[in-house]
């Protein structure tokens, strides 16, 4: 996970933060994969 973000314009919340106080319930995750292949 690279951060996460709520969308809001006043928002001064750090953007890799654990926590997240959501505007109106939403929120963004923002994540990267690491290329890797899944065995199934």
């Amino acid at each position: 996970m690279l951060g996460v973000d709520n969308g809001g314009a006043n928002n001064l919340q750090k953007f890799q933060n654990n926590h997240l106080v959501t505007s109106k319930g939403r929120a963004l995750m923002i994540l990267q994969s690491n290329g890797a292949k899944r065995a199934d």
